[in-house]
């Protein structure tokens, strides 16, 4: 690319980086929402141990996934060290500047990508910054950048195009034999790898957009010993490892979800296609950060699409494979977007629909669009046809995520919008009523009440609303016996929700700090052991929960050593530190203090 046009690119980049800077500048003032608060409401909990223990318990407490996260999680913790009082706004502006220097590498690796392709100066001018601008203005992003939490996706992002981008400087010092100060671009491929990964998982699929590379875009180019070496370390190794978790993760853990891994695998290749119509003709509308409504897929032919799906996507891949030497660019971003896809969209229990996991995906569509699109411009076939498309379709884009951006900063109709094209999705009426409260009158509450009513039953997951009505009983003062009863025959046919745990934890909280109904302890213990004994119900976090729970019923009761039995239990189920400095707060109020002081030498160590 010679000194004029990449200067010409240049000033496309920083153009697109202060449009979208302003597209998203009105949802920054936003709130927190759902698993914000949920992952981040920890922060600053143990600043009575000091900063630094603080910050270290935030890191190592995190359960996000199997890495705990800690890239990400120190992150968060720069923008604020205690959760009380923290401005939405900070944790936000950070998101949309990673967002916006993830474009920036983006380009620079696209510039790469040119290169090796050995493209001609008319693709190498304006590819960059045509695929930066549509991957920065993607109506989809905005479930990712105004998210809080997903943070950890712009960061595993962040650090995997780095990767990559080192990856093929140093793929280039190998071939040109230029070796020196080659072990220093190696350790830093090194560190950005284990950054992405305890970043988020994701960052392992560095390893697949290697291979993708290697057996795509630098399909024709000569290897030697040290790159077979360094395909072998941090490709195949890799790539077998992801396999064989994969598997494990489908065929031999035992998970809480209501479908099986042939159901679920079945279903995400809709799901895949749902994502990729929504990446080329985005319908705002629809997009949500909650997509719990989404049809599970029986078998190959129920729904007839599961057949189509699946067949599309072999068809698909086959055509890469086929034409990888032909058709480069096309096989790369097939690849590329599947390839991204491996890890949340095939075995690994995780809810089935979330567009975040299309943040970096996504862009090997996108690659594929402003290339061929390109191509029948150098071609002088409708150029400004194209042009105008191209134009036209940006600016659309960055309408629709600017008009999405400013639905953030409502969230209430936000989520009733949702609401209105999810109709059957509990997990959104449940965050509809939570963000309510008790805003809306009597009459509104019952209408919304019916509707999770509704759903939960359609979904077998009625035992949110159980405790919930419970919570609501309990609020207007007239739970009784009989409720708990009613409630535990209810519960047995119930199925299980992620929310269940919590909403139990809700309504004995308002119990505690109400007693509604008069309900005695003796009665609320018999509740709780009536639920343990339902199995299908001890789920995720549920047991311990309600060890936790039956703990500070026998504390109420004045039964302090079974109360330090069940935190005890609940402990070894969630290793929670605050179970332990309650037991010693309990423990030394009744005068243990000997008792008390082991539970703090366990904390402390």
């Amino acid at each position: 690319m010679n000194k004029i046009n990449f200067s010409f690119s240049n000033w496309l980049l920083y153009t697109i980086l202060i449009i979208v800077y302003f597209i998203y500048w009105n949802g920054l003032d936003s709130a927190f929402i759902l698993d914000d608060i949920v992952n981040l409401s920890n922060i600053g909990q143990y600043q009575y141990l000091g900063k630094w223990n603080d910050f270290l318990i935030f890191l190592l407490n995190g359960d996000s996934g199997p890495t705990g996260r800690p890239i990400s999680l120190a992150s968060f913790y720069l923008n604020d060290n205690v959760w009380a009082g923290a401005e939405p706004f900070d944790f936000k502006y950070t998101n949309l500047l990673l967002h916006l220097l993830n474009g920036i590498l983006i380009f620079f690796f696209i510039i790469q990508i040119t290169r090796l392709s050995k493209l001609e100066v008319h693709f190498q001018t304006w590819l960059p910054p045509l695929i930066t601008s549509l991957w920065l203005v993607a109506p989809l992003h905005t479930t990712t950048v105004l998210y809080v939490i997903q943070r950890m996706t712009e960061l595993v992002t962040l650090f995997t195009i780095i990767s990559l981008i080192i990856y093929l400087f140093l793929r280039d010092k190998i071939i040109q034999q230029q070796y020196k100060n080659i072990y220093l671009y190696l350790i830093f491929f090194i560190l950005n790898f284990i950054l992405a990964v305890f970043s988020k998982e994701n960052g392992i699929l560095i390893a697949i957009y290697i291979l993708i590379l290697e057996y795509t875009i630098i399909n024709n180019h000569e290897k030697n010993k040290i790159l077979k070496k360094i395909h072998l370390i941090f490709g195949w190794i890799p790539l077998l490892l992801i396999f064989l978790f994969l598997l494990k993760a489908g065929f031999l853990d035992n998970h809480s979800r209501s479908y099986s891994t042939i159901e679920r695998l079945m279903t995400e290749s809709r799901i895949l296609w749902d994502y990729l119509f929504q990446i080329i003709i985005p319908k705002s509308s629809y997009i949500s950060l909650l997509h719990d409504d989404f049809t599970v897929s029986s078998n190959i032919f129920n729904p007839l699409t599961t057949f189509f799906s699946i067949s599309g996507i072999m068809a698909l891949l086959i055509s890469a494979w086929k034409y990888r030497i032909k058709a480069p660019i096309f096989s790369f971003g097939i690849f590329w977007f599947f390839g991204g896809h491996l890890l949340e969209s095939t075995t690994v229990a995780l809810e089935l629909y979330f567009e975040h996991r299309n943040y970096l995906p996504m862009l090997g569509i996108i690659i594929i669009i402003a290339y061929y699109s390109l191509k029948i411009i150098q071609q002088k076939k409708y150029t400004y046809v194209i042009s105008a498309f191209l134009a036209t379709y940006i600016i659309i884009l960055g309408l629709n995520t600017y008009n999405l951006s400013l639905k953030w900063t409502k969230p209430i109709e936000m989520v009733s919008s949702w609401l209105e094209n999810h109709p059957n999705s509990q997990r959104t009426l449940e965050a509809l009523d939570y963000l309510i409260g008790e805003k809306i009158s009597i009459n509104d509450r019952q209408k919304l009440l019916n509707l999770l009513d509704k759903s939960a039953k359609k979904s077998n997951s009625d035992s949110y609303l159980v405790f919930r009505n419970l919570t609501i009983h309990c609020k207007q003062n007239t739970l009784t016996f009989n409720n708990l009863q009613n409630a535990t025959h209810e519960l047995k046919q119930s199925g299980f929700v992620l929310a269940t745990p919590s909403v139990f934890a809700g309504f004995l909280n308002e119990w505690s700090n109400t007693d509604c109904g008069e309900l005695s302890t003796d009665t609320m213990l018999r509740f709780i052991e009536d639920i343990k004994k339902i199995t299908h119900l001890q789920k995720g976090t549920f047991p311990h929960t309600l060890a936790y729970w039956q703990g500070e019923v026998q504390v109420r009761q004045g039964n302090l050593d079974e109360a330090i039995k069940a935190f005890e239990a609940s402990y070894q189920l969630h290793k929670d530190l605050d179970l332990l400095l309650l037991q010693a707060m309990y423990l030394h109020t009744a005068g243990l203090d000997e008792a008390a002081e082991k539970k703090l030498q366990l904390a402390s160590d």
